[in-house]
C-alpha cells in the first residue's frame, strides 16, 4: 500500500507542477510555444475545464478557477501523504486538511491585495503619476476591495483615497493575522477528533 501511495503522491506532484506551468503560461498568451504547449494543454486543460465551468469562481476581472483546481489537488495530495505517513486517516484530519488548504488560498489572496494596497498607498504618498496604465490596473483590482471595506467596516462613510488605502492595508493585515490564529485553533481541534 505504501508503494502505491508513494507513486500516487509523485504523480500528483508532477501533475501539480504541470498545472503551475500551464497557469503561468496563460499570462503570456502571445508567445508561440508550439508542440510542447499543445501537449501541456492536452494534459492539463481537461482538469482545469472542470473548474472553469463553475460560474461563481469567475468574476468580471478575476478568474479563481485555477486556484480552486490547485487547492483540490493539494487536498488530495495531503490526504495521500497523511495516509502514507500514518497508515490511517480520520474524518477530523480530512476536515483539517481541507480547511488548511482553503485558508492557504484565502491567505494568498489577502496577501496579494495587501501588497497591492500597500504599493498603491506608498505611490500615492510619494505623489507618483496616477494616470499611468500600471497604477490604473492596480486601482481596478484594489478599488472593489476598498469599496467593500468602506461599506462594511466604515458603514459607507466616505474616506479619502489615502485613508481608504491605509484602512485597507490595516484590515487585510488584521484579518490575515486573526484568521491564521483562528484557523490554527480550529485545525488543532479537528485533528483531535476521534473519528
Amino acid at each position: 500500500m505504501e508503494v502505491v501511495l508513494r507513486v500516487l503522491s509523485s504523480i500528483l506532484s508532477v501533475y501539480m507542477l504541470l498545472l503551475f506551468i500551464r497557469i503561468l503560461l496563460t499570462w503570456f498568451s502571445g508567445a508561440a510555444m508550439g508542440r510542447p504547449l499543445d501537449l501541456l494543454k492536452r494534459v492539463t486543460d481537461p482538469y482545469l475545464d472542470i473548474f472553469r465551468r463553475i460560474r461563481f469562481l469567475r468574476t468580471e476581472r478575476i478568474d479563481f478557477s485555477a486556484i480552486a483546481a490547485v487547492i483540490s489537488l493539494v487536498i488530495v495530495l495531503n490526504i495521500i501523504n497523511t495516509l502514507r505517513l500514518y497508515g490511517e486517516i480520520s474524518f477530523g484530519i480530512i476536515l483539517a486538511l481541507i480547511i488548511s488548504a482553503l485558508w492557504s488560498a484565502v491567505f494568498f489572496i489577502l496577501c496579494f491585495f495587501g501588497i497591492l494596497m500597500a504599493t498603491r498607498l506608498v505611490s500615492t504618498l510619494l505623489h507618483a503619476a496616477s494616470f499611468s496604465p500600471f497604477w490604473q490596473t492596480i486601482d481596478l483590482i484594489v478599488n472593489p476591495a476598498l469599496a467593500f471595506i468602506q461599506r462594511v467596516i466604515f458603514r459607507g462613510r466616505q474616506l479619502s483615497y489615502k485613508a481608504g488605502l491605509g484602512a485597507g492595508v490595516a484590515v487585510v493585515g488584521v484579518t490575515a493575522i486573526a484568521g491564521r490564529l483562528l484557523i490554527n485553533v480550529l485545525i488543532g481541534a479537528l485533528r483531535r477528533l476521534p473519528f
